[in-house]
């Protein structure tokens, strides 16, 4: 904009709001919390979860298991990491309730980052348009006199420089809470609620396709009863 030179790219405001946000944020939530949220954000620029690859590596696995057994299971794991370990505890276990209590824990885990860090994001969204505020009030702190001759230019200036900072901080703040915190607070979640649903689908399809345990007939077993107690 013309006249006193005001314009929407303030640096001294955006270091007052993003710095502000940043160590308020790491104060409030942790700064080991603020770095993973800050790697689950990263991770919304990998490609999601790919059914169909994950899928085609359970198949070989269920196609080797049926031929070979599970200790001679060669097929590589999932590329999934969470599906790859529920496999692994099945593999190395030999039974469904292994295989189940690793699915219960892999998404427990997975379910508790999303959320911790969707909480963290959530959080800077709001202390953002706070550490706006704080520019602000910075921003109106150096509205002081100039005196002496010929400083009329110089007030002037240093006044329009003043409320450029104070105005912006509070602009950026905003910004800062609704268009980058916040929605990323949402997309952690909405990848997370993807990404799990799909996990489920693919681990029950898999314990659906594995081998069922032969049974021990009823004569058999109460025969081993009985020479047990005798």
């Amino acid at each position: 904009m013309g006249g006193a030179g005001f314009s929407l790219i303030n640096p001294e405001a955006a270091v007052i709001v993003l710095g502000g946000t940043f160590v308020a944020s790491g104060l409030a939530s942790g700064w080991q919390s603020l770095h993973r949220a800050g790697a689950q954000a990263l991770g919304l620029l990998r490609a999601p979860l790919d059914e169909a690859t994950n899928r085609a590596a359970l198949a070989r696995l269920v196609y080797v298991i049926d031929r070979k057994g599970r200790f001679a299971a060669e097929a590589p794991l999932p590329a999934d990491p969470a599906l790859a370990e529920m496999v692994a505890a099945y593999l190395r276990l030999g039974e469904i309730a292994g295989l189940r209590d690793a699915r219960r824990d892999q998404l427990g885990t997975y379910r508790r980052q999303c959320t911790a860090a969707a909480a963290t994001w959530q959080q800077a969204g709001e202390l953002a348009p706070v550490a706006g505020l704080a520019g602000t009030l910075y921003g109106i702190a150096q509205l002081a006199p100039i005196g002496g001759s010929g400083a009329g230019g110089a007030l002037a200036l240093t006044t329009a420089g003043a409320i450029a900072t104070a105005v912006v901080s509070t602009f950026y703040g905003l910004l800062l809470a609704y268009l980058v915190c916040l929605p990323l607070a949402a997309a952690i979640v909405r990848r997370g609620q993807a990404e799990q649903a799909a996990r489920v689908g693919l681990i029950d399809w898999f314990e659906g396709q594995l081998p069922t345990p032969p049974r021990v007939p009823c004569h058999a077993a109460s025969t081993a009863v009985l020479v047990e107690v005798a």
